[in-house]
């Protein structure tokens, strides 16, 4: 199992839209801070925390969709999927290390993020 998550990894990282998920995953704290530094006002940080996870929370579950429906859809657009079951295991695992392989990586970004 590890093996094929590693595996599932190596697919991502060669994506050009994994980039692009890990950017737009920063797009509320670009926003916002471009907001809060242009205003005239004095900066109110509690303000600024709410707005970001305000718009945290609504665009994270639309990447997390997004971004799991891809990597399925990779290996249709490809023409890999009757490979990729063909490998010698179940396929109740290879979609779970798929599963698990988005996760993990969502999970990444949702952390660093959060720090």
């Amino acid at each position: 199992m590890a093996l094929l998550i590693k595996n599932e990894f190596m697919k991502l990282r060669r994506l050009k839209s994994t980039y692009l998920i890990v950017f737009l995953s920063f797009v509320p704290y670009i926003v916002n801070t471009v907001g809060l530094l242009t205003t005239d006002k004095v900066a109110d940080w509690e303000k600024y925390y709410i707005f970001v996870f305000n718009q945290y929370g609504i665009l994270f579950p639309t990447v997390l969709f997004i971004f799991s429906g891809y990597a399925f859809f990779l290996e249709y657009k490809n023409r890999t999927f009757i490979n990729w079951l063909s490998y010698p295991y179940s396929k109740f695992t290879l979609i779970v290390s798929k599963v698990l392989a988005c996760v993990l990586f969502l999970l990444g970004i949702s952390i660093l993020n959060h720090l």
